[in-house]
């Protein structure tokens, strides 16, 4: 029993389809909120029923990781580069609008000003919610080299299509065959109709983490040029911001209203209603508490902070198998954000990495390339100092250890590069 009120959470929860808002400035057109998340969560477990799985054991991961986030701070204190290639199809827009590379560029200018806490109103937020405002150290960056290795804006125009919000079999042939690989990409889509259905004023959509739509080439944002950057105002614009926080599994902050675990972020209070046309945070929930306003994952007229507990499920977002890739170093090197040269830089700390962390049932190791991997000794050690046993199976620069056998707890993976040590902690959670 569960099992199954976990599975009929997760489809409930799990809102595969992200904000499908309006926003209208005509007098012909009436603001609406649309969420696909039944119908998208349907085909995408038809297709897939190993995501359903996935996303359960994700979760809980993800209740480990903010668990130990104290104890976590290597982790918590990563700075993340995520690549970006932006897909324009048709360069007209509502209201006379047209995008361009350089309202790209303006665009995310101002979401990574969002993540990282520089909005020029970030001392706006109300002073009852100060306290708990958070940032992502994030930058989203135009990739400068395409998938063969040829230098690239970042943002390709391709010829006016629609209908990239829906999941059907003809839509997704048309993104996979467009799509830059989603393990080295975050892809981002620019239509004016969404869902083909002659709908111009929809706003964005965005999808969660998922392994099997990131394999298939269908992880994505979709998102309405007439709303990108200066095209709109500027707290309109910032849905740009909501659906990125949906690409990093945040849930709306009025997710499950007053039923936990609600959004699955703790420090946001309960919200049964969105704060759509209102500016204050004086609206009070079931339980008569403040509801955060100014939060970028409600549905507000005035967008200005991420809390502390959405950072850290993005932090925890960041690790999954769907997102991990992205922002390491060598995938930087090849998405043109960083040059070869600076390996030999790196410190050979930051250079070994290990993940997930905390784990569960298996490590995953990658091992500084510059060293010699002929010379390599790794070893696990207990919380007082007892060598524990483990299964290595390893590939190149790459090793998978088996940790299965381990008790939860505090562990110290020891790694000898010849004359060079490196020490990371490692956490058994389960």
């Amino acid at each position: 029993m569960i099992r199954i009120s976990l599975i009929i959470s997760s489809l409930l929860l799990f809102s595969v389809i992200a904000m499908a808002q309006n926003k209208d400035k005509s007098e012909h057109e009436s603001p609406q909120v649309r969420c696909g998340t039944e119908n998208a969560m349907e085909e995408l477990y038809h297709n897939h029923p190993e995501s359903l799985i996935e996303n359960e054991e994700f979760e809980q991961f993800t209740k480990r990781f903010v668990q130990n986030k104290s104890n976590a701070k290597g982790t918590l204190d990563q700075d993340y580069v995520i690549p970006v290639v932006f897909h324009i199809l048709g360069s007209s827009y509502n209201y006379g609008t047209t995008v361009d590379l350089a309202l790209v560029k303006k665009a995310l200018i101002s979401t990574n000003e969002d993540f990282q806490g520089l909005r020029s109103d970030w001392e706006d937020v109300d002073p009852d919610f100060k306290s708990i405002r958070g940032k992502l150290n994030i930058t989203f960056k135009l990739a400068q080299l395409d998938p063969d290795g040829n230098p690239t804006t970042g943002v390709v125009f391709h010829a006016k299509t629609s209908g990239f919000g829906n999941i059907t079999s003809a839509i997704e042939t048309k993104i996979k065959a467009i799509a830059w690989d989603n393990y080295k990409y975050m892809n981002v889509y620019i239509m004016r109709d969404l869902y083909a259905d002659g709908d111009n004023y929809n706003s964005g959509v965005s999808w969660y983490p998922s392994t099997s739509m990131s394999t298939d080439g269908l992880a994505r944002v979709v998102y309405n040029g007439s709303y990108l950057a200066t095209n709109t105002d500027d707290n309109f614009r910032s849905i740009f911001t909501h659906e990125f926080g949906h690409w990093l599994n945040l849930k709306h902050t009025f997710q499950g209203g007053c039923t936990y675990p609600n959004d699955f972020v703790s420090d946001t209070p309960p919200a049964e209603t969105t704060h759509m046309g209102l500016c204050d945070n004086n609206k009070l929930n079931c339980e008569g508490k403040k509801t955060n306003g100014d939060n970028f994952m409600d549905y507000t007229d005035c967008y200005n902070m991420y809390s502390k507990g959405q950072v850290t499920r993005m932090q925890a977002a960041l690790q999954h198998s769907a997102r991990y890739p992205l922002w390491q170093h060598d995938n930087l090197v090849a998405t043109g954000l960083l040059t070869s040269s600076s390996i030999s830089d790196r410190n050979i700390q930051d250079a070994t990495r290990i993940f997930p962390n905390p784990a569960n049932k298996f490590l995953r190791i990658e091992l500084d390339e510059t060293q010699d991997l002929n010379n390599i000794n790794i070893s696990m050690i207990n919380i007082v100092g007892v060598s524990v046993k483990i299964d290595i199976k390893h590939s190149g620069n790459a090793y998978n250890v088996d940790i299965s056998n381990l008790n939860e707890g505090i562990y110290f993976l020891d790694i000898n590069y010849g004359k060079q040590k490196v020490v990371k902690k490692v956490y058994i959670a389960r």
